[in-house]
């Protein structure tokens, strides 16, 4: 997992991971759990994106495009949310999490997010490469929901390929119980 910080995300003093779940649900969470924070998620990064197994468009070298229209339920932490956390992805240390790709569009506000948008608010986003590989994603599992920590255990690939990869957590008996299900996914591909 590629773990990375910014001082546009809680003043900088967390490490923060991207993590996948659902398929083509991209989210900005903490890389492990910190002794205060009653949360690992921050931000779904592509919250207008319909939640699906197919993979999102994705550039010359393999990596996916996400609208970068981003949802969050925890203000208190990132106080500008687009503009931080686009300039937090961009600047990322040690390297960049995106790169802009010089399309934008208009769209309705992210539903949830009336304490920073008017009702009916249009929105410009952009629309980013992510480029992070699928390895360096923080890995979801597809059973539970629960996301990978740095230094933790690394969950198992069950099924799929690259970014349509699916996940189980180091339970036994949930890989046992979703297994079965990653080899119908690759049987399906």
């Amino acid at each position: 997992m590629f773990v990375f910080a910014h001082q546009n995300l809680m003043n900088g003093s967390f490490e923060h991971a991207i993590a996948r779940r659902n398929g083509n649900q991209y989210f900005l969470v903490l890389s492990r759990r910190y002794g205060l924070a009653p949360y690992r998620e921050i931000s779904h990064l592509n919250v207008s994106t319909p939640q699906s197994l197919t993979p999102l468009p994705q550039s010359i070298d393999g990596r996916p495009y996400i609208w970068l229209d981003c949802s969050s339920d925890h203000l208190e932490f990132i106080p500008h949310q687009n503009p931080g956390i686009l300039t937090a992805l961009l600047n990322a240390e040690p390297r960049p999490i995106i790169k802009l790709c010089g399309l934008t569009r208009r769209m309705s506000a992210p539903s949830g997010a009336t304490d920073r948008y008017s009702e009916g608010e249009v929105i410009e986003v952009e629309k980013v490469e992510l480029l992070l590989s699928e390895d360096e994603l923080a890995h979801s599992c597809y059973y539970c929901g629960e996301v990978e920590m740095d230094g933790g255990e690394n969950f198992e690939r069950i099924g799929g390929k690259a970014y349509s990869s699916t996940y189980g957590c180091a339970t036994p008996w949930i890989s046992r119980a979703i297994s079965g299900v990653g080899r119908y996914w690759d049987n399906m591909q």
